[in-house]
């Protein structure tokens, strides 16, 4: 039985499904090829031993078709009686023309427990939902799918992702990378959730669309932040205080409002800075 298959960087190409052959199989490597595919019924049963899949800058599109019920797959999960990779522990898509929203990626691998999911670059849109289902009627606590128990790396870099809803990675250990996602939602109640759980959340060069409700924090004081403005721009003329603890932020995309100042000899507000005229001259931050 074929066991792994290592073909990166090769001139192979094909379909995806290809592997649903190899029944014993648990590590593939197809990144920086021009393998194409992505998951449908074919894959029910299948690959059942597959633990690592690498598949960076290939054409593999790998979400299933269409639009897919996300609270409702993620209210049936116990019920279900097969599951798709169900062995799988890491997943790497970064860079493929996934090009689909991130709850159709999410789905299929309800019932997996990766501890790596990669997916930076794939054309990823809409939001990053809930990984609990609601309470039912009577009020009873549900259960997280398994998706996101084990999860210690959720790379969803440069993607164009609406709003975060959940952290699904595992307290003290996990990282959630949303860098460069132009705007973006994020439920201020997250922010000190991944603070007092050590969760890494990485929003460097993404500008946060509810900074009203974002800047309410800092003003209570559930955001910390630097004494000295500890970040410089020269060349735009501002500096900026940081974050301290676990959310790591761009502080002129992120408020820069309330985390930055011109620089002296800069005029204007926040990072939004110019240089002071001719015979003008400002020797005071702000």
């Amino acid at each position: 039985y074929l066991c792994i298959l290592k073909l990166a960087g090769t001139a192979v190409l094909g379909n995806l499904r290809a592997i649903t052959g190899s029944i014993r199989i648990h590590e593939v490597d197809l990144s920086h090829t021009r393998v194409m595919g992505r998951l449908s019924g074919r894959w029910v049963e299948r690959c059942q031993e597959l633990e690592i899949l690498r598949l960076q800058n290939s054409s593999v599109q790998f979400a299933p078709k269409g639009k897919i019920d996300f609270p409702s797959a993620l209210k049936t999960w116990k019920t279900r009686k097969t599951a798709m990779l169900p062995q799988l522990q890491e997943l790497d898509l970064t860079d493929c023309p996934v090009n689909s929203p991130v709850e159709n990626l999410f789905a299929p691998l309800l019932l997996a427990s990766p501890t790596s999911i990669k997916a930076a670059n794939a054309g990823l849109t809409g939001i990053v939902p809930k990984m609990k289902p609601a309470d039912d009627a009577d009020g009873n606590s549900s259960d997280p799918a398994p998706l996101a128990r084990r999860l210690l790396m959720l790379d969803l870099t440069q993607n164009n992702l609406m709003e975060l809803r959940d952290l699904p990675v595992v307290p003290k250990l996990g990282r959630i990378l949303l860098r460069k996602n132009l705007d973006l939602k994020v439920a201020p109640s997250l922010l000190t959730q991944a603070l007092k759980q050590n969760i890494i959340l990485d929003l460097e060069g993404t500008k946060v669309s509810n900074t009203k409700d974002v800047a309410q924090l800092l003003k209570k004081g559930a955001l910390k932040v630097t004494d000295m403005y500890a970040e410089r721009n020269d060349t735009a003329g501002y500096a900026c205080k940081v974050l301290v603890g676990t959310v790591r932020v761009t502080p002129a995309k992120f408020l820069p409002g309330a985390l930055c100042k011109c620089l002296p000899g800069w005029y204007g507000h926040g990072a939004t800075c110019q240089i002071c005229p001719a015979n003008q001259f400002s020797d005071e931050m702000g």
